[in-house]
């Protein structure tokens, strides 16, 4: 039997950490900061997958894009702060419509 001494269990408990902390990190460059939701790379790349698995299965699927017309504008009369905060909701909104199945990216 193997006895575990202090070290053994730093190195464990520092692998976990470690883990975790790339996971997270990994995740972090993935997501949008603001929305929450898959980068624009992300986005593309799940795209070209299932335009890929649409002619290899004979499936169909559907995209959408939404646009947030006069951005700038809006941003201009309500504010920066309020600008960010309704792009955050907006996400949230179609996150919570989504299936399982389906994905939803930010395009910039």
């Amino acid at each position: 039997m193997r006895r575990f001494e202090l070290e053994d269990v730093q190195d464990t408990y520092r692998a976990q950490i470690s883990g975790g902390m790339k996971q997270r990190l990994a995740l972090e460059k993935s997501r949008d900061a603001l929305t929450g939701v898959a980068k624009r790379l992300q986005g593309e790349r799940k795209f070209q997958e299932e335009l890929a698995r649409q002619q290899s299965d004979q499936i169909t699927f559907s995209a959408m894009m939404f646009a947030v017309e006069n951005l700038d504008t809006i941003i201009e009369n309500i504010g920066p702060v309020a600008g960010k905060i309704m792009l955050k909701n907006f996400s949230v909104q179609i996150k919570q419509r989504l299936d399982i199945i389906d994905s939803c990216s930010r395009y910039s």
